[in-house]
């Protein structure tokens, strides 16, 4: 279970409760009270069941999706990293000026362990790994590699393993061969492929990452940094620069609490941690909505889409029903009997509600959940599109500019040596012309508005498919699946089903 940092969060998730709680009061023991006692007996006890159905979907969806642990990335940057990629993480996260004033601070209060500082004594334990450099067997197509099982196995928080004694008794010793092919992993001992658990609980909070996907993805790390010393781009054919490796390392360090950072990972200012495929911070639920917990707010949406409506649909026919709208609307409200004025409040609040709830489904599913991209994606693609629209309105304003500089300056030159011609005064007025024109547009050029690309349209139209182009987009359906799972049976229930672990994910990448 996932708990808040302070009381004051807990407010929002009694908020909704308390609005479930008299919803459920004022439909059973008001409106379909109500009906019993009007002679609707049939009628009344299909409401009932339909409704409380759905409450029982709704509420546990909501208990979900709010105490559920969206997840955050493991510590045991040793287990996921190879061998360069470790030793360059923990160079350039010595090298952040964010990094060297918690290290400062952490030593002058010893008492507090921050992120950056574990990482540190983590490192101070295991500077002596060593990964041994892989043989390849042509005959075979085998490659063979002495990694200790202990370097892939992962420890907890409280457990740190040695890695720099090969003969300590308590560490377990294999030799893993890995057949490239088949992608079978045969170890010299009988034990079988464990997955781990790195959190040590019992339900889908826990993030469980498979022994063989971290070696497969080591070996193919460890083969492409052995092969040569420089990168070079596939496409371009351009070498990478080491400030462009840099970046991207840059990219798995998260600069606010110096954690380790995976892709589609981003760090909640208001939970103080990175996020597992962080869609957005609910403030409904008072939690992240992330990897973990992206299913149950789907089908906390869909019920919510469900269960609100049917409230206001079922309680506007009976009202139209049995009210006498001849009258007129303030004699109405006096002749209505207490309990049916409790109707109109619940019209008012399922109607609110149920739009806004049914508005964020839709768009969920429409613009996230079937093309698979988070919020957060959505966002930052939407400024990538407004960073390319900017630039060619700039540029296109720039030239403008040079042009009408590049006139202006013919006419002047056509004035100064034609002082006698009969049309001065014609090519003057043109000259004048040109010139307020171009002082209009050097002042539109530096306005404050056409400075920034945050006031640039976000539209889609007119740009081009390379900018669009979303690499986690698989298809409808494989978006559906890497959410809800491959199995009908677990789509509609709030149980774990989601594909993946978190930290890897499938790409489509861009052709042109």
């Amino acid at each position: 279970m996932y708990m808040r940092r302070n009381i004051g969060q807990y407010f929002p998730v009694l908020l909704v409760f308390g609005l479930i709680i008299a919803s459920f009061i004022d439909y059973n023991f008001n409106y379909c009270r109500g009906l019993f006692s009007d002679g609707y007996i049939v009628q009344g006890i299909i409401y009932v069941v339909i409704y409380n159905v759905i409450l029982v979907f709704f509420t546990y969806s909501y208990i979900m999706v709010t105490f559920s642990d969206p997840g955050s990335p493991t510590k045991d940057v040793v287990n996921v990293l190879s061998g360069d990629e470790l030793a360059s993480f923990y160079t350039t996260l010595e090298e952040l000026p964010e990094y060297k004033k918690m290290t400062e601070s952490a030593s002058s209060d010893a008492s507090h362990q921050s992120t950056g500082a574990l990482l540190q004594n983590e490192k101070m334990q295991n500077k002596n790994i060593s990964l041994s450099s892989l043989t390849n067997n042509n005959q075979n197509n085998e490659y063979k590699n002495d990694i200790p099982l202990n370097d892939i196995i992962s420890s907890s928080s409280d457990e740190r393993f040695s890695k720099s004694s090969e003969n300590n008794p308590l560490l377990p010793q294999k030799e893993t061969i890995i057949n490239m092919n088949s992608l079978m992993f045969r170890e010299s001992q009988t034990s079988g492929n464990a997955i781990f658990n790195r959190s040590g609980k019992k339900d889908q909070i826990s993030i469980d990452i498979d022994n063989d996907m971290i070696l497969e993805r080591n070996i193919k790390k460890l083969n492409n940094n052995n092969s040569s010393e420089e990168l070079h781009d596939e496409n371009n054919n351009e070498k990478r620069s080491p400030k462009e490796d840099n970046e991207e390392i840059n990219n798995l360090i998260c600069k606010k609490c110096l954690g380790f950072k995976p892709e589609r990972t981003h760090h909640c200012s208001v939970c103080k941690r990175c996020v597992l495929k962080m869609d957005h911070h609910c403030p409904w639920i008072s939690n992240c909505v992330g990897f973990y917990n992206y299913k149950y707010f789907m089908l906390f949406l869909l019920y919510g889409s469900i269960y609100i409506p049917f409230q206001f649909i079922t309680i506007l026919i009976t009202f139209i029903s049995t009210v006498d709208f001849s009258i007129d609307f303030i004699e109405n409200l006096v002749i209505i009997p207490g309990n049916k004025k409790l109707w109109i409040i619940h019209l008012f609040f399922s109607f609110v509600l149920g739009c806004s709830i049914l508005i964020l489904f839709l768009s969920h599913v429409f613009q996230n959940l079937l093309g698979n991209r988070t919020t957060l994606e959505l966002f930052g693609k939407q400024d990538e599109i407004r960073n390319y629209r900017f630039k060619i309105i700039r540029e296109h304003r720039k030239k403008e500019i040079e042009k009408l500089e590049t006139e202006v300056k013919e006419l002047e030159q056509e004035v100064n040596s034609s002082l006698d011609s009969p049309n001065i005064e014609e090519i003057k007025k043109e000259l004048s012309m040109k010139k307020s024109l171009l002082d209009k547009k050097i002042k539109e050029f530096n306005y404050p508005s056409n400075r920034s690309p945050r006031f640039v349209s976000a539209s889609t139209k007119n740009i081009p498919k390379s900018v669009l182009h979303n690499p986690y987009d698989l298809g409808k359906l494989e978006n559906f699946y890497q959410v809800f799972g491959k199995n009908p049976k677990l789509w509609l229930i709030p149980v774990p089903s989601s594909l993946g672990d978190g930290y890897n994910y499938p790409k489509y990448e861009y052709q042109a």
